[in-house]
């Protein structure tokens, strides 16, 4: 085995994750929270902290609002879920970065394996996952016109339903992750064992 096989990160939970060899029981939802949480966006330059994970707690949210399903509202919400393990680095760059862009996709199918496919809820399809790249694009366009200083790059400002608020605590952002994922999975194991009721 190589060394870039063996390599590892330490987690805020103190386990080992092996971004070039993941395995399920390296990943856990807490661990990704709270790393999100303390990632911020734009890498740094906004006018006040916003981190990674409110971000994805509004692509959820807008997701909601415009009516899909639960399981897509979960797929959004852990859309930027591996860069809780090899942080976010801005697209003009990434895009350039092979190794990057192939871990990235390695880290991020081991994370919807364990957080939501091995918890019995099936895969997105493609339009979904689609769905869920507009509204990343579109809550990007509300984020830097409110925290970038120059926004003119934006080709237009989309209309979103949810109330955008960018002063809460890294901690509060953790917990409203954690909170939001699990109810999604509850709700969405929840409506399985419904239809499948024979009352």
């Amino acid at each position: 085995m190589n060394e870039k096989i063996r390599s590892f990160t330490t987690t805020y939970s103190g386990k080992k994750f092996a971004p070039y060899n993941p395995k399920g029981e390296q990943i856990c939802i807490r661990d990704i929270a709270h790393a999100l949480s303390f990632i911020c966006r734009f890498s740094g330059h906004v006018r006040s902290f916003y981190s990674v994970g409110l971000h994805s707690l509004y692509v959820a949210e807008e997701l909601k609002g415009r009516g899909y399903s639960k399981e897509t509202q979960l797929f959004g919400l852990l859309h930027d879920a591996s860069e809780g393990y090899i942080n976010d680095i801005v697209k003009p760059f990434k895009d350039y970065l092979r190794d990057y862009l192939e871990a990235e996709k390695v880290v991020q199918k081991a994370i919807e394996q364990k957080l939501i496919i091995d918890k019995g809820i099936l895969e997105i399809g493609p339009k979904e996952r689609h769905c869920i790249e507009i509204v990343d694009r579109e809550i990007c366009y509300v984020e830097a016109k409110h925290l970038l200083a120059d926004s003119d790059w934006i080709p237009y400002y989309p209309t979103i339903s949810i109330d955008f608020i960018a002063n809460y605590t890294m901690e509060e952002v953790e917990k409203m992750f954690v909170r939001k994922y699990e109810e999604l999975v509850e709700k969405i194991k929840n409506s399985h064992k419904a239809s499948f009721s024979f009352s």
